[in-house]
């Protein structure tokens, strides 16, 4: 086996490479469409909005007139006040909503594994889809990567802290 001849450089932040798998694993966990899901993503930071809002950020992605009562039916999307003669109608995502984004992010940034059990994850579950395999395999690859990396990190950070 030849020596290396560089050392391998590892990006401090490297969120899109499983992004695919991250998203269609809450698609499938939520049962939420791709399009549902990155209009929830959208509207995480913005607090507070209207329908107009909704609607204006529905021209980027594909339109669904429905998108927004289909939202509000599943209990994504909750009025925060309700219209009256000097305001419009706000609404809000869910607390739930705003968990399931927020542990997405933690996923992404390594901080938290996708569970790799049947009862929590609907892709390990025994008579599921091709696709649902692929993405079960890179869910393992993924969890055992963030795994390494972590252990590699508290390692520097307890050597530059002069722990051994």
């Amino acid at each position: 086996m030849k020596p290396l001849k560089h050392a391998q450089y590892i990006p401090d932040h490297n969120y899109l490479k499983y992004f695919r798998t991250v998203e269609y694993y809450f698609c499938k966990k939520y049962e939420l469409s791709r399009m549902d899901l990155q209009m929830i993503l959208f509207l995480y930071s913005e607090n507070y909005f209207t329908k107009t809002k909704f609607i204006e950020f529905s021209q980027f992605t594909s339109f669904n007139n429905k998108r927004f009562d289909k939202l509000v039916k599943a209990g994504h999307i909750q009025t925060w006040r309700k219209k009256n003669h000097k305001w419009t109608t706000k609404y809000e995502l869910t607390t739930v909503t705003k968990r399931m984004v927020t542990r997405m992010y933690e996923i992404l940034n390594g901080e938290k594994a996708i569970s790799e059990h049947s009862q929590n994850n609907p892709l390990f579950l025994v008579d599921v889809p091709y696709m649902h395999k692929v993405h079960r395999n890179l869910i393992r690859e993924m969890n055992a990567e963030f795994k390494v990396r972590n252990n590699f990190s508290k390692y520097n950070r307890d050597v530059s802290n002069g722990d051994k």
